[in-house]
């Protein structure tokens, strides 16, 4: 055991010092590091800074506040994005790999440039506009600047880059490569930005140009032999599962963890085929791993079996099982006996995910408590790295690893949408101390985000360094791309995070946080703590009535005194009032304002979100500039008067109220002002 240790040891020091010379080369290759500054400023601090100054600032000189050159500020660049700070990546590096493609700024100064003022209006605008229900003006607006050619090339790719995502989403890789081109035409510098790489490898696979594809990778990893996102990639092109295999390797190895294997008796490769092992490790503290699980089948045996096979051997693995149909609690219970480190609960009645989760909690007995998806695989190094950081970081209070997304033939895939990275951040690997559960409780219970909420609960009661995201150089995990989980009109989908379910989810579980720090203890029952969209409470609950729905965009500082008195006079008289937000085309992206939440935490108001059917007696239009481009997706409204308060001149379309509102004529539509909608809502019946 001695002799391993030491070996692994030497191992460790020999690829952290490869990875550091690979860093002093991206460094002093860029052109970003000004060395005569560096020595001058700093020569009086440190030897080392004057004998070796792009290695004293790799490895101390970027913490203790240092500056490269004269152009990047360190503190400013790490205060100002605090994903970089959260990251614990070298800012210097930061900024030559992705902050100049994502249009961040090295210094307060160039900061208010006008460059940057545009890419945020696109960032902040038009994105959000895009993925939020507005894609055919968006679009337009994005290619009107990739196409000119007098814009700074970073707009363009910046533009370009988005749109290619939208057609990469709605699977028109034709149009998504023909924009990759056009990047590839604007500079060579984008011929090897991993970003457009793999923008354009994907495209081309998704499109059977494999050897194409294969070239573009091969030339990127030639400058990025270690980079896990590109290998990953590269054993996507090939069919021979020895090829897939050491391509897959090659990712954890260069970044010293186990390889894995595929099992020889399988037929095909796929997540049942995985199989790894490491050498066993851990101490007497008890990991607790809750799987909330309903009809898995053989998936959810993978799943264990990849748990079973931890190099942290001191776990009991918790499944939860929601009412399976089918022979799932027979499986577990074959399962536990042959491993008594595996436990069967069983929900009296389905209730999802965190419901059965919370389930789990009420038994574990860990010191550590994390979750594990059912259809999931896990590197079995994934539990000992995440107990080595805690152990490393005593005020941390939890951590994640990364993930990559794959097919069931392990085909690796973008999250939902080209990313700049495959593999990406793991909610449901949240590892945390129990402590964390004594203190602010269980999941939140609901359809979707609960693992969104918790982390961020966690930070807000703990500050934002108590969560950190670990190993993000390779995924702890493959997680099994469900098609029927990305259906593109969804309700639930990912994208409503920039607007509907998931977006009023966050902002209002945001607004608890913010509001409530000293007490953000929940007990997991029916009691909500927050205001969140039926539909997100309750699976398939998306029908509901009222005397009156408020249409408008609710963001922070549109959302008008006058308009707030109107709906709150409203509530309390008794009437029940529903909220709708749509934000307007073509604003900045602000966060949804503390009174939208404020009127939802009455009893007789509640949210309406895209997916729901809502009938009601009057509809209220509170901004008529949201009737000048209808979203894509709304909630399907119906209504026996409509009210649209006219905020200005501009002329009023009654076409676009009857696009909103199902039913309603042009007689019943009614242009007031503001002043005088109190009576008429109260008084019309």
């Amino acid at each position: 055991m001695a002799l391993h240790t030491l070996v692994g040891s030497i191992k460790q020091k020999y690829s952290q010092h490869r990875q550091l010379k690979k860093l002093e080369s991206l460094i002093k290759e860029s052109g970003k590091f000004d060395v005569d500054f560096y020595t001058s400023t700093y020569s009086s601090q440190s030897e080392m800074a004057v004998k070796k100054p792009i290695r004293h600032f790799i490895t101390e000189g970027a913490s203790m506040g240092f500056n490269p050159s004269k152009w990047l500020n360190t503190n400013w660049y790490i205060n100002q994005y605090k994903d970089i700070k959260e990251e614990g990546i070298n800012p210097l590096v930061h900024y030559i790999l992705y902050g100049r493609r994502e249009g961040r700024k090295p210094n307060p100064n160039q900061f208010a440039t006008a460059l940057e003022k545009q890419i945020d209006k696109i960032k902040n605008g038009v994105v959000e506009n895009l993925w939020g229900g507005y894609s055919a003006p968006a679009l337009q607006e994005l290619e009107a600047i990739y196409q000119n050619t007098g814009a700074d090339l970073d707009l363009r790719f910046f533009a370009a880059w988005h749109a290619a995502r939208w057609y990469y989403f709605v699977e028109d890789f034709e149009k998504a490569l023909s924009i990759s081109k056009l990047v590839r035409e604007l500079s060579t510098d984008y011929h090897l930005d991993k970003t457009a790489v793999l923008m354009h490898s994907f495209c081309l696979m998704k499109l059977g140009e494999i050897e194409r594809a294969k070239l573009h990778l091969f030339e990127y990893l030639e400058s990025n032999p270690n980079d896990a996102d590109a290998l990953l990639s590269l054993s996507n092109l090939y069919t021979d599962p020895a090829d897939r295999l050491m391509w897959i390797n090659d990712a954890f190895e260069r970044n010293g963890f186990t390889p894995i294997e595929f099992d020889d008796e399988q037929s095909s490769i796929s997540f049942k085929a995985l199989y790894a092992t490491a050498p066993a490790v851990g101490d007497e503290r008890l990991v607790s791993v809750i799987i909330p699980t309903f009809n898995a089948g053989e998936r959810l045996e993978i799943a264990i079996q990849s748990l079973l096979n931890q190099s942290w051997k001191n776990l009991e693995i918790i499944v939860v099982d929601d009412c399976s149909t089918d022979d799932t609690p027979e499986l577990v219970r074959r399962l536990s006996l042959q491993d008594s480190r595996v436990k069967l609960v069983q929900q009296p009645q389905n209730g999802g995910a965190y419901r059965a989760r919370n389930a789990g909690l009420k038994i574990a007995k860990g010191d550590f408590l994390t979750t594990h998806d059912g259809d999931d695989w896990s590197h079995p190094q994934k539990i000992e790295s995440q107990i080595a950081y805690l152990d490393s970081w005593p005020k941390v209070m939890g951590v994640s690893t990364f993930w990559i997304r794959a097919t069931d033939d392990l085909q690796f895939q973008h999250n939902w949408r080209l990313n700049p990275r495959l593999i990406h951040w793991s909610h449901s690997s949240f590892m945390f101390r129990r402590q964390v559960l004594e203190e602010l409780g269980p999941w939140d219970t609901v359809i979707a985000g609960g693992d969104t909420e918790f982390i961020w609960r966690v930070q807000a009661k703990y500050g934002k360094w108590a969560f950190k995201r670990i190993h993000k150089e390779v995924p702890m995990a493959f997680a099994l791309d469900d098609e029927a989980s990305l259906t593109r009109n969804k309700a639930t989908h990912i994208k409503t995070m920039h607007n509907g379910l998931r977006h009023i989810y966050r902002s209002g579980c945001q607004w608890w946080h913010k509001n409530n720090n000293d007490e953000l203890k929940t007990e997991g029952d029916d009691t909500r703590a927050f205001p969140a969209p039926r539909s997100m409470i309750i699976r398939g609950d998306n029908n509901t009535k009222g005397d009156c729905i408020f249409i408008s965009d609710f963001s922070d500082k549109r959302f008008k005194d006058s308009e707030f008195e109107l709906i709150n006079t409203l509530i309390e008289s008794g009437q029940s009032v529903l909220l709708y937000h749509v934000p307007e085309y073509g604003k900045i992206y602000r966060p949804l304002c503390d009174r939208f939440f404020e009127l939802l935490h009455f009893k007789n108001a509640e949210v309406c979100v895209f997916g729901m059917e809502v009938e009601t007696t009057n509809v209220v239009f509170l901004n008529p500039n949201l009737l000048k481009f209808v979203p894509e997706q709304l909630a399907e409204v119906s209504g026996r008067r409509v009210f649209v308060s006219k905020r200005s001149e501009s002329e009023i379309s009654s076409e676009h109220v009857v696009e909103f509102i199902t039913d309603v004529n042009e007689k019943d539509i009614v242009i007031t002002n503001i002043s005088e909608l109190s009576d008429s809502l109260i008084n019309v019946t």
